[in-house]
């Protein structure tokens, strides 16, 4: 990949650092720290911190500097909301120019994360699959709505990657599970078959939505992941009492029903 300054390379290796969990939520961001990590300049730092907290992965306090956002389940739940409707519109768009989409290149994307998921490599496959969409959404003329996607998406990857760690430790096969959509997916825009595009789509969206959602349901009933820093974030550090957990059900449950009601209505 070709970076036009060195603000985009630093931008870059500060975004994929706070995105695989190298630079951990919560993080102090200091440039003279970024600097000497990633030997550049402090200009192109300060220009990269300046866009990360643009997209919402980085938290600006006066007195107190930079540090990488933190997140719990609330802000997941509520901005994997946000941004699957505004993809959905997207994604819509995308097809009215379908004639312009490449669909060589899809075929190559889908084939290059097979390999991945072939050779065990889940965190390079987490973020290749964010090119195959983006193929798709390159031919759409609407530059603030692509942008406010890739805003959320920013957000939403760092749950993507736990998500892939839950997939794991649990025994559970999304990946796959999503490769075979993703192929689904291909085979439905060669054959111009939109409505099955459209329905497949937005089981993608869901289903990686249920995925953490039921984790979380799950994971309230478990004693030994309080403390566990690893998972500290979810909860923001709240003591989890019978009220708050009934609570935080509540919550989940409610956005279950938003999703569930939001795919029903398409």
């Amino acid at each position: 990949m070709e970076f036009q300054t060195k603000s985009d390379l630093a931008y870059e290796r500060i975004r994929q650092a706070i995105l695989d969990g190298s630079i951990p939520i919560g993080a102090k961001l200091t440039v003279t720290n970024l600097v000497d990590q990633y030997g550049m300049s402090p200009m192109p730092i300060r220009e990269a911190l300046t866009k990360l907290a643009q997209d919402g992965l980085v938290q600006s306090t006066p007195h107190h500097g930079a540090r990488v956002a933190e997140f719990n389940y609330y802000d997941h739940l509520e901005s994997s909301l946000i941004r699957s409707a505004l993809e959905k519109q997207l994604f819509q768009a995308a097809l009215q120019f379908w004639d312009d989409i490449r669909l060589d290149a899809l075929e190559e994307c889908y084939n290059q994360l097979y390999t991945l998921l072939d050779q065990g490599n889940i965190s390079e496959f987490s973020r290749l699959r964010r090119n195959f969409f983006q193929i798709i959404y390159r031919v759409v003329p609407l530059d603030g709505l692509k942008q406010l996607v890739e805003n959320y998406n920013n957000r939403y990857q760092i749950f993507h990657y736990f998500v892939v760690k839950i997939a794991e430790e649990d025994g559970l096969d999304r990946t796959w599970e999503l490769l075979s959509e993703l192929k689904s997916l291909l085979h439905a825009l060669q054959n111009r078959k939109f409505e099955v595009c459209t329905a497949l789509f937005n089981q993608i969206l869901l289903n990686d939505y249920l995925v953490f959602s039921r984790y979380l349901m799950n994971s309230l009933d478990k004693e030994e992941l309080l403390g566990d820093s690893e998972y500290d974030f979810l909860w923001s550090h709240e003591k989890l009492t019978p009220e708050k957990r009934s609570e935080i059900r509540k919550n989940i449950e409610m956005f279950i029903k938003l999703r569930m009601n939001n795919i029903s209505a398409n």
